[in-house]
């Protein structure tokens, strides 16, 4: 890899990163943030703005009926990550909130890891969490899930419009054309 283009990724992953503060936080990072990537404030405002957009970050109001079903990725963590140790804690997490096999653990894990790259797969299996009983603990494992998979989105009682627009925002906003 050049120098050019590490500066290119450092520049990509830093607007990611200035867009994902909050406007205060973002003030105050923004001279120094300016700074070190060589341009002037007002260009970097634009520039983060944009970032916000495309990110689904902004907090423009919309004058539609109904409210925009938007669902926003996670920003990129800054270094890579051991696969094996992300599963290993998943299973343990998993475990902590609810009373299941191994072998139920496991297949829950490696089913959220394959949420993240969903992207590499043409076939990918659904995840049914079912019980013969009440009160096993299927709602507490619903809400693990909804904080540890990509793109969380509850549709227990989802209407059918609600799906469609959802699976309509979700193709449509991602720039590579990818879910």
């Amino acid at each position: 890899m050049t120098h050019g283009s590490e500066s290119e990724v450092d520049r990509v992953v830093e607007l990611e990163r200035l867009a994902a503060l909050e406007p205060i936080d973002y003030e105050i990072a923004r001279t120094a943030a300016a700074d070190r990537m060589g341009v002037r404030a007002p260009v970097l405002d634009n520039e983060v703005a944009r970032k916000r957009r495309a990110l689904g970050l902004d907090n423009n109001a919309d004058e539609r009926q109904g409210r925009i079903v938007k669902i926003v990725d996670p920003l990129p963590w800054h270094e890579s990550v051991d696969g094996d140790r992300i599963a290993t804690t998943l299973v343990a997490a998993i475990k902590t909130y609810a009373v299941l096999s191994d072998e139920q653990a496991d297949t829950i894990a490696l089913w959220i890891l394959q949420t993240w790259l969903i992207d590499k797969f043409t076939i990918a299996p659904r995840l049914a969490v079912t019980s013969p009983t009440k009160g096993c603990g299927k709602t507490t494992v619903l809400r693990f899930l909804n904080k540890v998979t990509r793109r969380a989105k509850r549709a227990g009682s989802i209407s059918p419009p609600a799906l469609f627009r959802a699976v309509e925002t979700t193709t449509t906003d991602d720039p590579s054309g990818r879910n």
